[in-house]
């Protein structure tokens, strides 16, 4: 029998016995048990090594967590919770290309994750892919369409690409679709208002307040478009509508309040605030706005009735914690010059806010205007426990004790002013010399004027034109030619008026 087909029937009989055949299927379980049991290894420790990551970025430990993810992906490259994670990651560390990879990565194992989608749709937009981001919530939208929040997303986008005309079909069809909400009014409104969409927004607000129940900032809407297409006989209506709704009625009387202000009717104004009487703290509120207002923009009213309606306001001790409101007192006092309620609420501010030097300011002036010059004096001196480099208290302390008949002790105040106030006051540095000196000149002392001007020092200590020019008309002054004419040419040289000053040195030297 030739050998070749005497080894194909030993092949043949080998394959054909049931003991063989038995013994060759242990072999390749055997070897298919070792490949499980190694894929089942790989399976274990990308799954601990996932949850390690877990652990990781919990704590906000993102180096350890994105090794850990990585680590996972390596032994179950089709994880895509760790794609996820990691492009989560990369999303906070404002890392967009590479959460961009690894969320797109998730979608090519998970395609129709909409939650990934959602995801990736917001990277798009962090990585300025706007276009990118529409169509992928157009799909979403398609995909999910009674999630309302697709179409809301596709508006904000479009506004971000500056295409207003689509956004407002996307409103528009959102609220087709969905209704009003609170999430997409708001947006909405602002972009008819943008657009000067006043009947659109006028047909908007009105739906709202009507499906919505009375709702206070769709009547306000409602009103200003109203107001913006100069249908006055409507907002009477609309107030009228307005001032059913209990809730509604402190904002309705204050909008009347400000229209009535705006046309400077100060009668109806001062009576509705004084109808916001009836409303506790909500009308003291809107009272206390409408005030401000009055003091930032009207100033140029000075009828008395409103310091009378202030003096009156039925909450008026609340006002004691609102420095604001102190604030606005004290200028409304000042317009009218009401000295003691001027101070008193200078007073209260200060003592809210103690290390506020502004309100110690206007309180030395508000003395000085009151002529209070021993007040005056004292808060100077009180002052001095906060502030210890501020040349005004020293200055306004002169003052007082000048006004009181204390002129050695004036003296010593200026004289303290004069430092502090040479590189950070100028003007109250000139003030100060200017005060020393007609005091020294009305008491014909020219020798302490003179020692006190060449104390200021030689002319290139000074980086200013304008005090240069005042020490050279101070020099003129007292006779002193040629130091005044030094000084007038350094001006010049510091940027000074040429002209002008040439013509005070040709006075000097005809």
């Amino acid at each position: 029998m030739p050998r070749i087909l005497f080894i194909a029937l030993l092949v043949l009989y080998v394959a054909s016995n049931p003991l063989y055949a038995q013994k060759k299927n242990r072999g390749k379980k055997r070897q298919s048990n070792k490949e499980e049991q190694v894929l089942e290894m790989d399976r274990v420790s990308g799954e601990r090594a996932f949850f390690e990551g877990i652990k990781y970025r919990a704590v906000d430990n993102y180096e350890e967590a994105i090794v850990s993810f990585e680590a996972s992906l390596s032994f179950i490259p089709t994880n895509d919770a760790a794609h996820y994670e990691l492009a989560v990651i990369y999303f906070k560390e404002l890392d967009f290309n590479r959460a961009d990879y690894h969320l797109t990565q998730a979608l090519s194992i998970d395609p129709s994750n909409t939650w990934y989608m959602a995801f990736l749709a917001e990277i798009y937009v962090g990585n300025n892919k706007f276009p990118e981001a529409v169509s992928l919530f157009e799909h979403l939208h398609e995909m999910e369409p009674s999630k309302r929040s697709h179409l809301n997303n596709i508006a904000i986008v479009e506004l971000m690409m500056g295409d207003t005309l689509s956004a407002l079909d996307s409103y528009g069809e959102y609220v087709e679709r969905y209704g009003l909400d609170d999430e997409v009014y708001g947006p909405y409104i602002e972009v008819l208002k943008e657009q000067r969409a006043w009947a659109d927004m006028e047909e908007l607000s009105k739906r709202c307040f009507i499906e919505r129940g009375g709702n206070a900032q769709s009547f306000q809407d409602h009103l200003a478009a109203l107001l913006y297409q100069g249908k006055d006989h409507a907002v009477e209506v609309w107030l009228g509508e307005g001032k059913k709704i209990k809730e509604l009625v402190p904002a309705v009387v204050d909008f009347s309040a400000n229209r009535a202000l705006s046309k400077g009717d100060i009668t109806s104004w001062l009576n509705d605030l004084r109808a916001l009487n009836d409303f506790g703290n909500q009308g003291f509120s809107f009272q206390k706005e409408q005030i401000n207002q009055w003091v930032k923009s009207y100033s140029n009213l000075t009828d008395k009735r409103i310091v009378a309606f202030v003096d009156t306001m039925v909450l008026h001790h609340e006002a004691s914690d609102d420095l604001k409101f102190l604030i606005t007192l004290y200028m409304l006092y000042q317009k009218h010059h009401e000295y003691e309620k001027m101070i008193g609420a200078l007073t209260q501010g200060i003592n809210l806010d103690k290390g506020d030097f502004r309100l110690w300011r206007e309180l030395f002036y508000a003395y000085y205007d009151a002529e209070d010059y021993e007040s005056l004096l004292r808060v100077t001196e009180e002052s001095t426990a906060y502030f210890f480099a501020q040349p005004l208290i020293f200055f306004m302390q002169g003052v007082a004790y000048s006004k009181l008949g204390q002129l050695p002790a004036a003296i010593e105040s200026w004289n303290k002013t004069i430092p502090l106030a040479f590189s950070s006051q100028p003007t109250l540095y000139i003030q100060t010399l200017t005060t020393l000196f007609d005091v020294y000149e009305e008491a014909s002392n020219t020798q302490d004027a003179l020692g006190l001007l060449t104390a200021q020092g030689d002319v290139n200590r000074f980086k200013s034109y304008e005090i240069v020019e005042f020490l050279g008309d101070s020099y003129a002054r007292f006779g002193q030619a040629s130091d005044a004419v030094l000084f007038y040419e350094q001006a010049i040289k510091l940027g000074g008026p040429e002209e002008f000053l040439q013509q005070k040195i040709l006075g000097i030297n005809p």
